[in-house]
């Protein structure tokens, strides 16, 4: 859903967007291997494209970088960047202008890190020129990823450094009411043109902004801000009671009046939409889907062979299940009265970052934090989450737990293997700790990221003390579950199922119809949202029963996963043909002995 690279990639599972399309490489007829000038010159580019893209709006910056000016940057806008045709006209003149650029550079004086950039910022360049036919089809707001719901999590965890960070946090809260008005006035332009959403989305999104305004006098944005003034050293009690004065009156004079704009002129363009479906309704929008599923999943794979792949998942995974049950009776017996070697998410936490040592590379240095969401933003938060720290300051992390009753804090093992170790957090640092060039933090695939920390989840039932055989049932089930959602999404955005096709499909795994309901108006105001989970993790057991087949004897789960943490975020297709080279020369290693 990603068309440039601002804040709003922080908002969602989509940081950027990549294609199967490759550029012609222009490159020199030399086969001599890298050049040290070339190597330079490409070094200084990429410098330029990650502080450029960066700087664009100050929350990427904010989240990306904790010191700006130790990667020479030395003066941004503290704004959320501009969201507008003209906008865009001019982001897609950049797009070009960066694609001339990397054209210019000899591919094979490269080395194979570098080659890898450039094929991987080659496909974003192609990815951001080709969905910029679908404009229209681009959904800034949604009741889950979209920007009026994620906005307020990311101001309300929004980290202060010293006093210069209160000041731009403050600077940047003053600037939401104007950044609305922008997406409003877009939404006013897709609305004259036929595209605006369906009615149930902007329902939902209209009850979500007139909840976030209640009670301004006991509004989470004020009890968080105080919260961080607190644990800020060095602070007056002067310097406090100003900047609190402050914040309360720009929560109340402009950020929950552009709540409340924006709700209304939702409500104003409500019914327009001529479209209640998936984006195959729009003309070309099966081809918008393929683009968007590619660029999220980092698959290169066609959308009736992402169905294939995701069909014999199902297939497999339901097959076991009922396998399972059958030769266990007793499983769901199990199920009822197991228990996670740890329940508090401190204790899991450190349980699993011993329990995955035998399998996993070793980590040193990382430090975790596990808080609390504030009680006023349980409701707004799943069990869990992970929020990725500045590149320049990873070793500090924080899974933040939500404590409301509504979530059993007992069950949260999985969970905590998802976003900690070995999932996100675990990765995050891994990889960041090898010193990758600043542009691949802005080169993230969800497909990658999201495919590991289900991978993750999986491998946790193996470490958690139960049967084998619950493991494996409960390891089909989870798996199950993500493909069954990922094809009604694709049902829905490439085959054009309407509810009652959904409903059907669905009734045959059990879901009842209000339960079918709620699931295709989720998909179609937010589509692909689930197939970067799957299919991430389906590609990461391909290429680990690859590697298994390929090496035999030779193969070592270790290796493997050191591999493709050391290889990092990245599509998958090149992640196979790096995987060729590992493997080989794991061969030639083994034939040396």
């Amino acid at each position: 859903m990603k068309k440039k690279l601002t804040f709003l990639s922080l908002l969602c599972l989509f940081l950027l967007c990549f294609s199967s399309l490759l550029l012609l490489n222009a490159c020199s007829d030399s086969k001599s291997g890298p050049d040290w000038q070339v190597q330079e010159d490409f070094g200084t580019f990429l410098d330029e494209l990650f502080v450029n893209e960066v700087s664009q709006d100050a929350l990427t910056l904010h989240y990306l970088v904790a010191n700006p000016e130790e990667f020479g940057i030395t003066s941004w806008t503290a704004d959320f960047g501009t969201y507008s045709a003209q906008d865009r006209a001019l982001a897609l003149a950049r797009v070009e202008n960066y694609q001339q650029k990397l054209a210019a550079f000899s591919y094979d004086s490269l080395d194979s890190e570098n080659r890898l950039i450039y094929d991987m910022l080659n496909r974003v360049f192609t990815q951001e020129l080709a969905m910029s036919e679908y404009v229209y089809y681009e959904e800034v707001l949604g009741p889950t990823c979209g920007v009026q719901a994620q906005l307020p999590i990311l101001l309300a965890e929004y980290t202060f450094y010293d006093r210069k960070d209160i000041r731009n946090y403050l600077v940047l809260l003053d600037s939401v009411d104007d950044y609305f008005v922008q997406i409003e006035a877009f939404e006013k332009e897709k609305s004259a043109a036929g595209f605006f959403m369906s009615d149930e989305t902007a329902d939902a999104i209209i009850e979500q902004c007139l909840s976030f305004v209640q009670n301004p006098e006991e509004h989470y944005l004020l009890a968080c801000f105080a919260e961080r003034l607190e644990s800020l050293t060095g602070l007056t009690e002067e310097e406090k009671k100003e900047f609190l004065a402050q914040n309360q009156e720009i929560v109340e004079n402009s950020v929950i009046p552009a709540y409340e704009h924006l709700a209304s002129v939702l409500s104003s363009l409500n019914g327009t939409g001529q479209n209640d479906g998936g984006l195959c309704g729009y003309e070309n929008g099966r081809d918008d889907y393929q683009l968007l599923l590619q660029s999220s999943t980092g698959s290169s794979r066609s959308i009736p062979e992402m169905q294939t792949l995701l069909t014999s998942a199902l297939t497999n995974n339901l097959r076991l299940l009922a396998r399972i049950v059958s030769d266990y009776p007793d499983i769901y017996e199990q199920y009822e009265t197991m228990q996670f070697p740890e329940t508090e998410p401190s204790e899991s936490l450190t349980y699993l970052q011993e329990a995955i040592r035998a399998e996993f590379p070793s980590l040193s240095g990382a430090d975790c934090e596990i808080r609390y969401i504030h009680e006023s933003l349980q409701d707004y938060l799943s069990p869990a989450m992970y929020l990725v720290p500045p590149i320049d300051d990873y070793n500090r992390n924080y899974i933040y737990i939500n404590a409301s009753p509504s979530y059993d804090l007992s069950s949260l093992f999985p969970t905590i293997a998802h976003e900690g170790y070995p999932g996100h957090l675990y990765q995050t640092v891994y990889f960041r700790a090898s010193d990758p060039e600043p542009i691949r933090s802005l080169l993230d695939v969800t497909g990658y990221s999201e495919g590991w920390a289900t991978y993750a989840e999986l491998y946790s039932y193996d470490l958690a003390g139960i049967s084998d055989e619950l493991a494996s049932f409960l390891q089909a089930n989870v798996l199950a579950t993500h493909c069954l959602y990922s094809l009604t999404d694709i049902g829905i955005h490439y085959n054009g199922w309407d509810l009652s096709d959904t409903a059907e499909f669905l009734g045959e795994y059990g879901f009842d119809t209000d339960t079918a309901r709620r699931i295709f108006f989720t998909m179609v105001a937010e589509p692909g949202m689930y197939l970067p989970y799957s299919i991430g993790c389906l590609e990461i057991l391909e290429l680990r029963q690859t590697a298994k087949d390929t090496l035999g004897e030779e193969f070592s789960l270790l290796a493997f996963h050191t591999f493709l943490l050391d290889f990092g975020p990245a599509p998958f297709d090149l992640i196979e043909r790096g995987m060729t080279d590992w493997m080989d020369s794991v061969r030639q290693a083994k034939a040396r002995k």
